[in-house]
């Protein structure tokens, strides 16, 4: 019983002493290894996501779309209304009739910061951080509802969020971030849930977001690569 009971501490022993050796770079790039190869993700050129957002008891249908390098276009119907917002690499719009008006309006830069977050979804939420002007710092290993997970501090100059990673399969589990909305700073905790694969690529097809005691649940339905998409689409509408 003795020795089974020493060969056990000696295996975690082990086990605890492999995850210490990892470095932020290994973690890193097996991150990106294991979400797809660099031949899979160099054949996309754009895509286009559409899904569902559940939030206070109302269901709302959007349609996102990427197209490389940094051009983006998000479209929701909430409330019998249709909504838009563009991002053309240099400028943002949107179009919001809740406002009262079905004018083009000026996005704000926080707003366009947000929309460019979105990409994370396909791209992870750490590729090529050095060149993001990122910071990591591992912070050793944890576990999420029993999966045991990388702790990993983002910085990016004057904000910091932390991410967890599965220590077995590299994908994201959960962040943790603070985010400015209308003035307002707020922590907001995502998890990364039900990753599949598409064309050599895994990607998580909902993600939870807790905010200020409520929950948004968004739900990716269909993911496209390139499909016929023009500059014109991210364009003021």
């Amino acid at each position: 019983m003795f020795k089974k009971i020493l060969f056990a501490l000696l295996i975690a022993t082990i086990i605890t002493c492999l995850a210490q050796a990892q470095t932020v770079d290994d973690i890193v790039n097996n991150m990106n290894k294991n979400k797809g190869s660099a031949e899979a993700f160099a054949k996309v050129q754009n895509w286009k996501m559409t899904g569902s957002t559940s939030m206070m008891g109302q269901n709302i249908a959007f349609v996102q779309y990427f197209k490389k390098p940094n051009m983006l276009r998000l479209e929701q119907d909430m409330m019998g209304q249709h909504i838009i917002q563009t991002f053309d690499g240099k400028e943002g719009w949107m179009v919001n009739p809740m406002t009262g008006s079905n004018e083009p309006q000026p996005m704000d830069s926080t707003t366009i910061e947000q929309m460019k977050r979105m990409n994370d979804v396909f791209e992870g939420p750490v590729s090529n951080y050095k060149e993001k002007g990122l910071k990591i710092e591992l912070l050793g290993n944890e576990d999420v509802n029993g999966t045991n997970c990388f702790k990993l501090k983002i910085i990016k100059q004057d904000n910091e969020s932390t991410l967890w990673v599965n220590s077995s399969t590299y994908f994201p589990v959960k962040m943790k971030s603070t985010v400015n909305q209308m003035g307002q700073s707020m922590e907001v905790e995502t998890s990364f849930l039900d990753y599949k694969n598409f064309e050599g690529i895994n990607m998580p097809t909902k993600i939870v977001m807790l905010a200020m005691g409520m929950e948004i649940a968004m739900v990716f339905e269909k993911i496209e690569f390139n499909t016929a998409m023009s500059d014109s689409l991210f364009k003021k509408p």
